[in-house]
């Protein structure tokens, strides 16, 4: 059964073990890597919104890029 957890979601609340891991699972169980990469960016994408609008400050935005 598929996870429901997503990496975007785990990107926008910080949680890196949780992106790494799912990250990790989704690669080992075939899913295209470029789709992997989509989630990621999607995630970063709502980070930097929220840095727009003042939700979360430049420190989190640097964490949320490593």
């Amino acid at each position: 059964m598929p996870s429901r957890e997503s990496i975007t979601e785990a990107i926008v609340n910080m949680d890196e073990s949780t992106a790494l891991r799912l990250v990790e699972e989704k690669l080992a169980s075939g899913v295209d890597p470029v789709e992997v990469l989509e989630e990621c960016r999607r995630g970063m994408f709502a980070v930097g919104e929220r840095f727009e609008k003042g939700e979360m400050y430049l420190s989190e935005l640097f964490m949320a890029s490593d």
